[in-house]
């Protein structure tokens, strides 16, 4: 089992390694960790997703690089679930 510290490079590795699969220019396959620009929530949407609704403060949210402050990329669900847990700590801290 990796340890604290190398898992947390090992995941921002993988955001500037992955690649994107691209169809009609809209990404494809992996999830897009946000900050709500209304209240800086920090969360998770499928990459391809047009809105979100905040969980904290309601504000519906346009998926858009120009709209809101995207803090990183996961592959999967699973990496997208650790990399909000481990930016909330860090924002804790």
């Amino acid at each position: 089992m990796a340890s604290s510290a190398s898992h947390s490079i090992d995941w921002r590795l993988n955001i500037c390694l992955m690649t994107l699969n691209v169809k009609n220019g809209v990404p494809l396959g992996g999830y897009i960790i946000f900050a709500c620009p209304k209240c800086r929530m920090i969360r998770y949407v499928r990459e391809g997703q047009k809105t979100a609704k905040c969980l904290k403060c309601g504000c519906q949210v346009k998926i858009h690089p120009d709209k809101i402050l995207i803090l990183a990329r996961a592959k999967d669900a699973k990496e997208a679930v650790e990399m909000v847990k481990a930016l909330k700590a860090k924002l804790r801290r």
